[in-house]
């Protein structure tokens, strides 16, 4: 087995949305117990980082928002 093909069989290829490479550094830095676990790929475009923080990425991001209500002038 190559060293890739190692650290791809513990680790999860993230590759973020058009135009949200930097939201999701932050929010994959935010998760990691380590810095060093997120690690660039692809020119910077996507991420290689551990699958249990890939996992605990894909939760956060999958989670269902709370909803905004707007009380409309005049209502009461």
């Amino acid at each position: 087995m190559t060293p890739m093909e190692t650290l791809m069989s513990e680790h999860s290829r993230v590759v973020p949305p058009p135009g949200e490479i930097k939201d999701t550094a932050r929010l994959l830095l935010e998760l990691a117990d380590d810095p060093q676990d997120v690690r660039t790929v692809a020119g910077g475009g996507e991420f290689v980082v551990p699958a249990e923080l890939a996992d605990a990425y894909h939760r956060k991001v999958s989670a269902p928002k709370g909803r905004a209500t707007t009380s409309k002038k005049g209502d009461a």
